[in-house]
């Protein structure tokens, strides 16, 4: 019995894990001024990185890893003045590359090649369900509303709008049939649809994310200056308490299984002055919530993007020139 209290006590203290030794730096090749805007992995080998450009003068890039970052190589460069936003894959030959919602480079074979996608509508945020058919939200009156294409955006279609105003500026859809939508410009229109987006109703008019992520039907997480859980898809979200970082925000989540969750964002930890960057994670399903610190070397930026593809391999980008794995 004295043992099992003091494995419990340990294991309790050890949650909120300052321990660095998991996680090491990697970088990117010189990008001339552009910064990695987001990252995604296909598996633990192979990931993909896209770059914003701060002037029209600076190449953005597609960057593509095959040793698990360790090395990146330049897969794609443009001089184009939109950089890219977003890197999403529906499957292991097919991603997508979002140039400032307002083109799509797409590729069928890991990178080998891009095709340019022009998009006939400009769009907030986008939400893409497979090689054909994709989502996308623009807020803007008074063409605001939510666009679908199933051709691979070569043509899109206004499904839903709710007029002039109150139209969402992010998207996220989990599968073909449901998804939800919010203002976050607004902190207002939290929506859920059950049909692909052709209808949606409020679930909490004052409520909004910047990311969501569900691990089935009914269990889910949303994330702005607090973290929500939800298990009946949706319909009700209740609180969970974040650990001690200073400036707790979620940008990212990534949600391993049931049980372990993580997030990036903008949370710090303070020890004596300097202020480290921190990744939240449960283990638990979010009853507790601990923290890590990647990297206790010097003052560190704060991990915009957390991104694992399980529970041993997983990557956090803060927005300079390197990030930590």
């Amino acid at each position: 019995l004295i043992l099992l209290v003091f494995i419990l006590f340990f294991a309790s203290a050890g949650f909120q894990d300052r321990n660095t030794s998991g996680w090491y730096q990697q970088w990117f090749p010189n990008l001339n001024g552009s910064t990695i805007k987001d990252i995604t992995f296909l598996d633990s080998l192979t990931g993909f990185a896209v770059t914003d450009t701060p002037t029209p003068s600076i190449y953005s890039y597609i960057l593509k890893t095959i040793n698990g970052g360790d090395n990146w190589v330049i897969n794609y460069n443009s001089s184009s003045t939109w950089g890219f936003r977003r890197i999403i894959y529906t499957d292991s030959n097919t991603i997508f590359a979002v140039r400032s919602y307002t083109e799509i480079l797409k590729t069928t074979n890991r990178g080998n090649n891009w095709q340019i996608i022009p998009m006939s509508v400009f769009c907030d945020d986008i939400s893409i369900l497979n090689k054909d058919t994709m989502l996308a939200v623009n807020s803007n009156p008074p063409e605001g509303g939510i666009y679908r294409t199933t051709n691979g955006g070569i043509t899109w279609s206004l499904i839903w709008t709710n007029g002039s105003n109150g139209n969402p500026n992010k998207i996220y859809m989990y599968d073909k049939n449901m998804g939800f939508s919010c203002d976050v410009s607004s902190i207002s229109h939290f929506r859920k649809t059950t049909n692909g987006g052709f209808n949606w109703f409020e679930i909490n008019p004052t409520d909004d994310f910047l990311d969501i992520k569900f691990i089935d039907t009914l269990t889910g997480w949303k994330g702005t200056n607090s973290i929500q859980k939800t298990t009946d898809g949706g319909i009700t979200w209740f609180l969970q308490t974040p650990p001690n970082v200073y400036s707790f925000i979620v940008r990212s989540i990534s949600i391993i299984n049931k049980d372990t969750v993580w997030l990036g964002g903008g949370s710090a930890k303070i020890i004596g002055n300097t202020f480290y960057g921190a990744l939240c994670k449960t283990t638990n399903g979010g009853l507790n919530w601990g923290y890590q610190i990647p990297n206790m070397a010097v003052d560190s930026g704060r991990y915009d993007k957390v991104d694992f593809v399980n529970k041993n391999n997983g990557w956090a980008y803060i927005n300079e020139t390197g990030f930590n794995d």
